[in-house]
């Protein structure tokens, strides 16, 4: 990480008593690393989401690559701390998944849409 260097020199100068409260240990540093890995993967998302571009075809297959990268993310090493944030958001996910099973129209978006049509849905194993 990029800031771990100057950030372990600030807080350790005993100049700056102020400071020394924000001092990290490894275990805090191993999680600051965790959390970067993972916000990545949120911050791409929220992007996606966020963009005057995105259409109701397009969330489902978003969510579909989100979801993908949670469970991969949550295959490796990761702080319990980090892992037990990312099962509230990935609970989270899944009430969003409820949600677009109750209106039809991401489905028909999806069938719609000239890239996705029908393939999308035999691509996901849905019936």
């Amino acid at each position: 990480m990029q800031y771990q260097a100057p950030i372990d020199c600030i807080t350790g100068d005993k100049t700056l008593k102020q400071v020394k409260k924000f001092e990290h240990d490894e275990e805090e540093w191993q999680i600051v690393g965790d959390l970067v890995t993972v916000l990545g993967q949120y911050k791409k998302a929220m992007l996606f989401f966020s963009q005057d571009s995105a259409t109701i075809a397009a969330v489902i297959p978003a969510m579909d690559k989100l979801d993908q990268k949670m469970n991969q993310q949550t295959k490796k090493p990761l702080h319990s701390a980090v892992v037990s944030a990312m099962q509230l958001s990935k609970n989270k996910m899944d009430r969003y998944w409820q949600m677009t099973d109750l209106s039809k129209a991401y489905r028909v978006a999806i069938v719609l849409h000239p890239d996705l049509k029908f393939e999308y849905f035999h691509e996901q194993n849905w019936e």
